[in-house]
């Protein structure tokens, strides 16, 4: 699950939008067994399958122990194709498990069939898995190993699932996903009447402005906007959960406390079609307890296009829209019998489509369900196999190959396409397309938010555009590049995405970008080993962001970089509160090193020591330093070091003046009470705020904490953005803007805001300072020709009066 509002994750659509049209969603199984009504089913967290098969008579394989089957297996064509041209499996290829029912065949394109639950795929004599045209996912889940909420007796069902999403193929089909679920009866005694639901909580982007609905032509419960305004997508999309198999019932909920059922019985009347006490809904008002009204299964069935009765744009024949309400719905399969043994096969394509509008998107997601049932029909849907179209890609238009956008929108155009009934815009982070965020349009330009770009990213983007006609894609024609130069607050970022938390020198003070096994990433852009990922030279430490503070609020001290030293002197620490610290010397010490260039060396002059705050450490030895270990050679968690990092008042020396001779005086090196408390009170520095908070080392093994002396630690943050957007500066401020573009081959715009004359000045990774500007007070943006300029990293430094402020340029050829 996961929306705009939960941070990202989950089921996102587009997926560059880092929004998704779903919050929650869970599986629902529910029928008769031996006249008990039973049920496996959830709404969020507390949903009733576990991992693995069952055997007859709906025992575990082995009760104390799932963890063979508590996975995922994933499977893409292309690690297919790398593995048919020489390459070595993936573990999930050659893992493969067709024992548990995962779909493959033979060299002669036969289903493969199945002798043992523990038989896997046969690589080498030509078996190959049946995936879906992209990513294929497996798993299996049963209703019987686990605690359930209701305490209730279990249905005793297996249920093998396969997923998938394409990476090519029909461009409808691309923002959609599909599932299918095959239940099998382990259990002893048939299941009557069984059925197979879903619960939905659809959040189309804002939760707050959906409405629900049922098309009964199509087997799709669907969820569209109340308008034509979504605060996380603008022009809201429309979401269909399409029982390709056939739907049986649709009904819905508003209030999570009466709404959702928590009982057998409950689960099994919503997906019959009847309300929690199994009252009919009937087609009037909200269908609950309404005393008009045709009884019906479906809820909101009229055509919400057309505004017709009974849809939520109308919910009595002449009346007015339903009240806006956050929405959840749930579908259900028709019922069968399933004796022991026997299994039942449900197929589903979740669906999505966003229009020129909210009603055009119900419109647009009509025709995806078209095409995904003609696919699903003709029997190649789950077989990935999608017939190629042949209309030739438009010549584009604008932007141009190689242009520039600075924290602006981006509007595609292109040459209309005789007879084509469409297009398809792709636009991708890379030059193969193998990540995609796409649009389809009746029209021959679009636009994309600058939101929805990637921030503080460098790299070119690229886009083209295919044409679709007779419900077929063509090929795509020639790509152009293009960069877009959004900035984000936040601490600088190496090209893969990670923090650029860097080791400077190794242990012993040797260098960090070197050892033939060492991956070095990040030294080819900031000069230093990413430490974050456990990727450092030596892999003696790791280190790991405990919480989003970390990064927050080392953001709050840019431009400033930060570094941890590990010396033989070490530096003098405090553990607890300021009611009740606690004085000892540790083997590292943290230092402010103003801005350092990207790959360029300190510079010493503006190093200012700061004051070391450590929390997490044991109350059985509050004294002793160690680090966190949790490699695999040392599983046992010992004295984890979180460390935060304060400022102190006048330097650091000052703080140690009083400090060391109260560590002197204490017996164990380690004292505590007033004249500490009073020490400490001299640290100068907010808990919720300090540099680097939450940030935790780990140490590898037993080793010591003595071997990692000489290494160094880099933390490189970003510059904040201009405070003053338009009008005067305010009297004694000063800002920089990011130039753009970034990188730069030629004339580069720098916005300024002063409160005063300025010095501008291009700095190389020497110090060197390669062009200079006089700037007057009141001018807004000054201009650099870097076109002469060698290719590499630039600061961009803004001087005035007694403040600096600091920008990184990259000019490139």
């Amino acid at each position: 699950h996961g929306n705009g509002a939960t941070s990202g994750i989950g089921y996102l659509m587009p997926r560059a939008s880092g929004n998704s049209p779903i919050f929650a969603a869970a599986l629902w199984i529910g029928g008769l067994v031996g006249g008990e009504v039973r049920a496996a089913a959830g709404s969020y967290i507390n949903n009733q399958f576990w991992p693995g098969p069952l055997d007859a008579g709906a025992a575990l394989p082995n009760p104390a122990d799932c963890s063979a089957y508590d996975r995922i297996w994933v499977v893409s064509p292309a690690d297919v194709a790398a593995y048919e041209a020489g390459g070595t499996p993936t573990a999930d290829l050659a893992q493969w498990p067709v024992g548990l029912g995962a779909a493959a065949v033979d060299a002669q394109g036969l289903p493969v069939p199945v002798g043992s639950r523990f038989q896997r795929i046969d690589l080498p004599g030509g078996e190959r898995p049946v995936l879906g045209g992209g990513p294929t996912a497996f798993w299996v889940m049963n209703d019987v190993g686990g605690a359930r909420f209701d305490e209730g007796n279990r249905l005793g069902v297996e249920v093998q699932v396969t997923a998938f999403a394409l990476a090519s193929g029909p461009t409808a089909f691309r923002q959609s996903s599909f599932y299918r679920f095959t239940v099998v009866n382990r259990n002893a005694l048939p299941i009557e009447g069984l059925q197979v639901g879903f619960f939905v909580d659809p959040d189309l982007g804002d939760s707050r402005d959906d409405y629900v609905g049922v098309d009964t032509t199509r087997g799709m419960a669907l969820t569209y906007n109340v308008d034509d305004s979504d605060d996380e997508y603008g022009i809201p999309p429309a979401l269909g959960f399409d029982l390709l198999s056939g739907l049986w019932s649709s009904s819905y909920s508003t209030e999570f406390s009466t709404d959702i059922p928590s009982l057998p019985v409950q689960f099994l009347h919503r997906m019959r079609g009847l309300w929690n006490d199994g009252s009919p809904i009937r087609e009037y008002g909200d269908g609950h307890e309404e005393t008009q009204g045709a009884v019906t299964r479906f809820t909101f069935s009229g055509d919400p296009v057309t505004g017709a009765f009974w849809s939520e744009r109308q919910v009595t024949p002449n009346g007015p829209p339903a009240p806006i309400h956050e929405r959840r719905f749930v579908l259900a399969s028709p019922p069968l019998t399933l004796a022991p043994g026997a299994s039942r096969t449900v197929d589903l394509g979740v669906l999505f489509a966003q229009g020129a509008s909210h009603l055009a998107s119900v419109t647009a997601l009509r025709a995806v369900s078209d095409r995904a049932q003609a696919a699903y029909d003709a029997g190649t849907l789950f077989a990935g196999q999608f017939l190629p179209g042949t209309a030739a890609a438009p010549a584009l238009i604008a932007p141009a190959d190689g242009a520039s956008f600075y924290e602006s929108d981006v509007t595609f155009s292109w040459a209309a396409v005789p007879g084509a009934d469409g297009y398809v815009v792709e636009v991708s982070p890379t030059a193969d397309f193998a990540e995609i965020d796409l649009a389809v349009t009746e029209q021959t330009q679009v636009t994309f938010a600058a939101g929805r770009f990637a921030a503080n990213r460098t790299a070119p983007f690229y886009w083209r555009v295919r044409t679709t006609q007779g419900g077929l894609d063509g090929p795509p024609g020639p790509a152009r590049s293009f960069a877009v130069y959004r900035y984000v607050e936040g601490p600088l970022r190496l090209a893969s995405g990670a923090y650029a938390y860097v080791e400077t020198t190794a242990p012993g003070g040797g260098p960090a970008c070197s050892g033939p096994a060492d991956p070095d990433e990040g030294c080819s852009e900031v000069g230093g080993d990413l430490i974050v990922r456990s990727l450092n030279s030596t892999e003696d430490y790791r280190a790991a962001i405990t919480q989003a503070t970390s990064t927050a609020s080392i953001t709050q001290y840019a431009p400033n970089d930060f570094e941890l030293r590990f010396t033989e002197q070490g530096s003098i620490a405090y553990a607890g509160f300021t009611s009740n610290p606690r004085l000892f010397r540790v083997p590292v010490e943290v230092w402010d090193v103003g801005v350092v260039l990207p790959g360029g060396i300190n510079d010493p002059s503006d190093d200012r020591q700061l004051v070391i705050r450590l929390t997490g450490l044991s109350t059985a030895t509050p004294c002793a330093f160690e680090y966190e270990r949790r490699f695999p050679s040392s599983p046992t968690l010992n004295t984890p070091a979180i460390l935060s990092y304060y400022m102190a008042t006048g330097s650091y020396s000052s703080f140690a003046s009083v400090a060391q001779p109260l560590i002197d005086a204490d017996p164990a090196g380690c004292p505590t009470g007033p004249a500490v408390a009073a020490a400490v009170s001299r640290v100068n520095g907010d808990p919720g705020t300090s540099p680097l908070e939450s940030f935790r080392l780990e140490q590898a093994s037993a080793r010591p904490v003595s071997v990692l002396t000489g290494t160094t630690i880099r933390f490189y943050t970003t510059d904040r953005p201009v405070t003053s957007e338009g009008g005067p500066a305010a009297a004694g401020t000063l800002a920089l803007g990011a130039a753009y573009p970034n990188p730069a081959r030629g004339r580069v715009t720098v916005p300024v805001a002063l409160a005063g004359p300025a010095r501008l000045r291009l700095v190389d990774v020497l110090g060197r300072t390669v062009l200079e500007q006089r700037l007057d007070d009141g001018t807004r943006e000054a201009r650099l020709d870097v076109q002469r300029l060698a290719p590499g990293v630039y600061a961009v430094v803004l001087d005035a009066a007694e403040a600096r402020a600091v920008r990184m340029l990259t000019v490139v050829r």
